[in-house]
This record gives C-alpha cells, structure tokens and sequence, in this order.
C-alpha cells in the first residue's frame, strides 16, 4: 500500500522531495540499497542548501552506504 501511495505522489509530483525520499525509504526497507541510495543521492543533488531536512538526507545515505540497516 505504501508503495503505491509513494508511485500516485511521485506521479503528480515527480520532483517533490518527500515523495521521492519516501520511495527510497521504501526501496531501502524492500533490500534495494542500490536503487534506495542513487534515489537519495539524486535529491541531496538537487536540494537547495538551505533546506532544512538535508542534514537528515545526509546522515541517512552515509548510514545506509556504511552497510547500517535501513531507517525505520
């Protein structure tokens, strides 16, 4: 189900970083580390400086990158 809310959003709104970090959560909790980590890579390159969940984005990536389990 969380999936498919994630593919409706993505689909209205294919820019919008929440859905898109979602998704990765989702990719990543699925086992996709590669496909969860090119996703959040992607939003940290497209995210403005100033934006206030990129510390979180960050911290997330170099977690799962360092082999931790995936966000919960």
């Amino acid at each position: 189900a969380a999936k498919a809310a994630f593919d409706i959003a993505l689909a209205a709104r294919p820019a919008d970083p929440a859905a898109r970090y979602y998704r990765g959560l989702w990719l990543a909790q699925s086992g996709d580390v590669a496909g969860a980590l090119a996703l959040w890579r992607a939003i940290e390159k497209d995210a403005p400086a100033d934006a206030p969940w990129r510390d979180k984005l960050k911290s997330d990536i170099e977690r799962l990158a360092g082999g931790a389990p995936a966000p919960r």
